[in-house]
């Protein structure tokens, strides 16, 4: 997987590992329980990026779009 992804609630962020330089990446991050949604694009180079988020309870679920049409996916929760 060229994308890996773990939550830190003591932050509320989510750091991501891109583990090639992916170029330009659209990252959307869902809450479905509570409907908030975060959204950026950004140039996913090699390393690690925080995303930060609100932490509220919920079902979440999380995309990376490529640039060439390639999507990655996961899911989480929150209580």
């Amino acid at each position: 997987m060229p994308i890996q992804a773990a939550y830190y609630p003591s932050f509320s962020t989510i750091l991501v590992n891109y583990r090639f330089d992916l170029g330009t990446v659209t990252v959307e991050i869902e809450n479905l329980t509570t409907a908030e949604h975060y959204q950026t694009t950004v140039d996913a180079t090699q390393g690690v990026h925080p995303y930060q988020i609100s932490g509220s309870s919920g079902n979440w679920v999380i995309t990376f779009t490529l640039s060439g049409g390639s999507t990655y996916g996961g899911s989480f929760e929150i209580e």
